[in-house]
């Protein structure tokens, strides 16, 4: 089995989406498949408190502990690290294989994340820079949205330089679909709602908003029929305030952040999983949700013609897309869509398709099979 040493610059929880819920994933299914050595912050402390200076000492870690504490030395590493040098310095020094994950491009989110601030938008232009001085001496990149793959290509990288875009992947084995009544009982859920579920970090790039404002469509056109929208996940302080002050009502829902545990049953308790995004970046990246949507069965509406989103819905006949930022429209596409859907062929469909073509397991292999040939260019050079 491929030895792989795998450096991650924050700590793994069991959160119901995000980073940390995608690498503890990879990581389980990494060390089914490879004999794998990760490094996370977990190695180094536990604490919070001095979160730089803690992944900087994971990088300082991981150089010390390659060079004195094992004997066998890696086949190929795959970094993650916000630092860098630590992976880059026993690249070099031991001529071994470095692979990068590039998840966005900090320049172009900082337009957004920084709008507000002259000091961090140019410690972000510094940091790009820093970024790129490492990226561009990788020996391979994994992007997780092919629009980012092509950014990099045009602005950043050689043509020479070995890419790929592998989207993220569902834990088949952690999510898979349960009676929906059983999943509400669990919850405290009513049998006799519609619940559509948004579960996933509640910010800017989600466009939850829009999410929001088409949820007062349909509660307007709904008629008799009760259906409530619940959003699931954690949050950004100042933009969750002003949704809620904004979409006060008793058929929206703000659950919280919640551990992935609960996510298993919030999705199973759905009727509908939807998938907004905002089309605000480069690249709309890779959801964890749509994955997790599908492991469990559910029917899916997506952003329309947003690639990572509704081209992956569309193509494995997952659900349906619609334009959230139309809002008027997308109740009314969701409101049929409610009608007519089937529920047991959905369930069977995604589920089938999660197993065959979207679980983790799938997903890693791509990684390792990208491996190899990174390992056999860099024996060519």
């Amino acid at each position: 089995m491929m030895e792989i040493d795998y450096i991650l610059s924050f700590k793994l929880k069991r959160s119901s989406s995000g980073k940390e819920k995608a690498s503890s994933e990879k990581i389980k299914y990494l060390q089914k498949l490879s004999n794998l050595h990760p490094y996370t912050l977990d190695t180094v402390s536990s604490s919070e408190s001095f979160k730089n200076v803690k992944m900087i000492f994971l990088d300082l870690y991981y150089l010390v502990h390659v060079i004195f504490g094992r004997r066998r030395k890696p086949d190929i590493i795959i970094s993650r690290s916000n630092f860098h040098f630590g992976p880059f310095m026993i690249s070099k020094i031991y001529k071994i294989p470095l692979i990068n994950e590039v998840h966005g491009d900090i320049l172009d989110e900082g337009k957004t994340l920084f709008k507000d601030s002259f000091l961090k938008r140019n410690l972000g232009f510094l940091w790009h820079h820093y970024w790129l001085f490492f990226l561009k001496r990788s020996d391979g990149l994994i992007f997780n949205n092919s629009l980012l793959e092509k950014h990099y290509k045009d602005h950043y990288l050689s043509k020479t330089a070995l890419t790929v875009t592998i989207h993220n992947g569902c834990d088949t084995e952690f999510f898979y679909p349960i009676d929906k009544d059983e999943a509400r009982c669990y919850l405290g859920l009513q049998k006799d709602i519609y619940y559509l579920l948004f579960i996933g970090s509640i910010s800017r790039w989600h466009g939850v908003e829009n999410l929001l404002e088409t949820a007062r469509y349909i509660n307007q056109k709904a008629d008799d029929r009760a259906i409530k929208l619940l959003i699931v996940g954690g949050y950004d302080e100042d933009y969750l305030h002003k949704l809620k002050q904004r979409y006060d009502s008793a058929n929206i829902i703000f659950i919280g952040e919640r551990p992935k545990d609960d996510a298993f049953y919030y999705i199973n308790a759905a009727d509908l999983c939807l998938l907004p995004v905002n089309d605000i970046r480069i690249s709309p990246g890779s959801p964890l949700k749509l994955f997790d949507y599908a492991a469990c069965g559910k029917p899916i509406i997506s952003q329309r013609c947003t690639v990572g989103y509704s081209d992956i819905i569309e193509k494995y006949k997952l659900g349906i897309s619609c334009d959230f930022t139309n809002h008027r429209d997308a109740a009314s596409v969701i409101l049929q869509f409610l009608l007519d859907y089937n529920e047991v062929e959905y369930k069977c469909n995604n589920r089938e398709i999660a197993e065959k073509y979207l679980s983790w397991e799938i997903i890693i292999k791509k990684w390792l099979e990208f491996g190899e040939l990174v390992k056999a260019e860099r024996k060519h050079t």
